[in-house]
Formats: C-alpha cells, structure tokens, sequence
C-alpha cells in the first residue's frame, strides 16, 4: 500500500474518531470497542470495498451494532489528541501490517490520549517505536515483579509502583488526606501524582548515587512544565544505595536550586527515610515497609497498566 493511500485512510480514521467524541457516549470505550469490532477488522487489510466508504458510513455501521453499549458513564476526550491518535492508530496498523486489536493492546486509548502532549511533535514512525518500548519495558518489569513476587525489596523497576508506593508511604508519614487525594497522570515527561484542587503535586524517581544529580536534573526540568500550576511540589527519591555523607554532600551542592522547584524532598533506602525540608535540613525517619504496601502498589500499578 502506497505512503498516499496510508495518509488518506489515517485521515479519515482520524475524522472518525472525531465523530464519535459524543457527550452521551463514553470516549474511551467506544474507540476500545472500535479498534476490536469488525469494521476496524476489514480496514486493517490491504484491500477492502470498505476502506472507500465515507466516513459518516463507518459511524452509521459502527453504531448499529454498538452504540447500545456506550452510553453509560458518558465522556468525552480533548479534539486534538484524539484526531492525533486516530491517525496514529491506522498508519501504525498499515505500515506495519498488523491489527487494530494488536496496536490498543500495545497503546491502550487512555495511555495514547496522554501521551499525546508528549509524542505529537514526532513523525509517527518515532511514536510507534517509543510505544513499543514502553510497553516492553512496563511487561518486562511485570514479569519480574511476578517472578519474584514473595521478596520484599525487590530490585523492580516499574515506575508505575513507585508512583504508588511514595504516596502511600508519604501518607503513612504525614496522615495528609491532600496526598492521600493524590490522582495519577503521565502527561508529562515522566509519570507523577497531582491535584489541581489542592495544588499540590508529587514527582518520583529511583536512582542509584552516581545518578542522583541527574534525577533530579531530570525531575528539575520535567517539573518546569507545572511548577507554577501548585502551591507545594515534592520530590521523592527511591535511593537503590544506602544514604552517607557523598550524597548529603551533593544534595548540599543542588539545595539552592532544588528548592526553587521543591517544597519538600524526600529520599528512602530501605527503613531509612531522610527529609530535607523548606530551610534546607535534613531528618531522618525510620519507617516500615509492609508487604502489604507493596503488594496494594503493585495491584494499583497492573490495573493501570491493563486500563
């Protein structure tokens, strides 16, 4: 199949997906539904009488078999991601010959419209290769996880729990129904909690000590997208080595610049949880880390990774 034909059908994918960005429908299911149903089936092949049909047509067929099942929990998704991620789907599907039902299992809707702040500056054939990448990454670390399950600290690097498991050991700490409110988003560079309501946020990293200034170099910059969006910005560090005096030492050397950025930074190694607050002192806390808190991070981390 030709580049030109590829961009026409991706286009008209794209208008479909326009179209079916309905107030009494949910967004996310009827494109999931879509990209499983038979209509997508046939436009998925090199040829078919179909892939000519007017867009308006694939609506009309689309909902005589499924609208039914979309309207509850109606919702709708921001135009722009969605007419980027309707054409990423096809031109995905025909430059690699695979199916629809394959690429939402790769890039599910809700992850793909989230990245879209992030990946639409790139030509598609970059975007694909990240979403490959990403989805290995996130299932190679499952699959450790799951070989490993009945160790406690576990060398796992699925940044997802570690989302998970900074909010529910900062809550244990400071009994904050705001962090405990936290919700979940990946809109930037890296994957953080926020809460616009109470203007506060929470950025994770894990790192070992010859990658500290870099974390948080990185952290520094995701950061400068939003920072101006809270009132309070924290950073909390998985430290993979124990904490001494080389670290204390390079966080003297960032503090200035750290807390233009960080209302409170935080950086955990085993029991041993150091704060560093507004004026630039450190405290220490020994905390404990249930299984249960791992195990709760994972579970939370598997559903939204299956979403």
């Amino acid at each position: 199949m030709n580049k030109t034909y590829i961009a026409y059908l991706a286009k008209k994918n794209a208008e479909l997906f326009m179209l079916l960005n309905r107030p009494y429908t949910n967004i996310y299911d009827s494109i999931t539904t879509y990209m499983k149903s038979e209509l997508a089936n046939r436009l998925d092949k090199e040829f078919d009488s179909c892939q000519d049909q007017s867009v308006y047509k694939w609506l009309d067929d689309f909902d005589d078999k499924h609208i039914s099942s979309l309207l509850s929990k109606p919702c709708i998704a921001d135009g722009e991601a969605l007419y980027w991620l309707g054409y990423l789907y096809r031109y995905w599907v025909l430059t690699e010959r695979t199916t629809s039902r394959k690429v939402i299992s790769l890039l599910p809707v809700k992850i793909g419209l989230e990245k879209y702040i992030l990946w639409h500056t790139y030509h598609f054939d970059k975007v694909i290769e990240l979403a490959k990448n990403e989805y290995l990454l996130s299932k190679t670390a499952h699959n450790k996880y799951e070989a490993k399950k009945n160790s406690l600290f576990i060398d796992y690097d699925d940044p997802f729990l570690y989302q998970f498991l900074a909010k529910r050991i900062l809550y244990k700490i400071v009994r904050d129904k705001k962090i405990d409110d936290l919700s979940f988003s990946q809109s930037y560079s890296s994957p953080s909690f926020y809460n616009h309501e109470d203007s506060i946020s929470l950025y994770v990293t894990r790192c070992n000590l010859g990658n500290l200034r870099y974390a948080f170099d990185e952290e520094n910059r995701h950061l400068a997208y939003v920072k101006d969006r809270f009132e309070r910005n924290i950073l909390f560090v998985f430290l993979k080595e124990e904490m001494n005096e080389e670290v204390v030492r390079d966080l003297n050397k960032m503090r200035l610049s750290l807390k233009k950025s960080f209302s409170d930074i935080y950086l955990l190694h085993n029991n041993d949880l150091w704060h560093m607050d507004e004026r630039g002192d450190y405290t220490k806390t020994i905390i404990t880390i249930s299984k249960a808190d791992y195990n709760i991070s994972q579970r939370l981390a598997l559903r939204l990774a299956d979403e």
